[in-house]
């Protein structure tokens, strides 16, 4: 059980890693595309995948197979996550929740989603 709750740490880690990657991704692109907020947070989202998707293979679940399937199938971990937390956010704003708590269930629930995935398809490992 603490080899898991480390890795969780590690993913919450990552996830920290990722985001602040997303961000300065999208901060360099606003500032070079001033005009263009929907592109640099494209850029952004992107910038931020591919950084959690290599700092989740090497250090979260320490995988070592080839990325090439992997890659694919985090982008589709990330597809359905991310629609989970979408369709959460509506079903608590529709409940009349304040947004900000609104906002916060659909996130936890995304990263549970998340790692659920990552750690059972994605990054197969034998419980230790």
């Amino acid at each position: 059980m603490t080899v898991e709750l480390a890795r969780i740490g590690r993913f919450l880690g990552a996830g920290i890693v990722n985001t602040i990657a997303g961000l300065a991704a999208v901060g360099i692109t606003q500032h070079l595309m001033p005009s263009a907020p929907y592109f640099a947070n494209l850029v952004g989202f992107a910038g931020g995948l591919a950084v959690g998707f290599f700092v989740n293979r090497s250090w979260t679940f320490r995988d070592r197979a080839a990325p090439r399937h992997a890659s694919a199938q985090y982008l589709a971990a990330f597809a359905i996550a991310y629609l989970l937390n979408l369709a959460l956010l509506a079903l608590a704003l529709r409940a009349q929740l304040p947004p900000l708590l609104a906002q916060a269930i659909a996130l936890v629930c995304y990263s549970m989603c998340f790692y659920t995935l990552c750690r059972w398809l994605i990054f197969r490992q034998p419980l230790r």
